[in-house]
């Protein structure tokens, strides 16, 4: 799950949001990204679900691809 503990940091990265402001958007805890960011958790299937719709990325993506290297529309 590496791929998606990078991406995760790097949308909210490019997003300009702190741990907690992406935390709001997904309703978790700040801490809880931080624990999928630093792979010290893995992100429920349901959360990569809503992290794709809210962010506008496939999940296959999500999961598989490391997206600071795709452009944005290949998302």
């Amino acid at each position: 799950m590496d791929t998606v503990n990078r991406n995760l940091k790097f949308l909210r990265a490019k997003e300009g949001l702190t741990q907690r402001e992406f935390g709001e958007r997904l309703g978790l805890k700040q801490a809880t990204v931080g624990a999928y960011e630093e792979g010290r958790a893995t992100p429920p299937l349901s959360c990569l679900t809503d992290i794709s719709r809210i962010f506008k990325v496939s999940l296959d993506n999500l999961i598989n691809a490391d997206l600071s290297t795709l452009p944005e529309k290949g998302w």
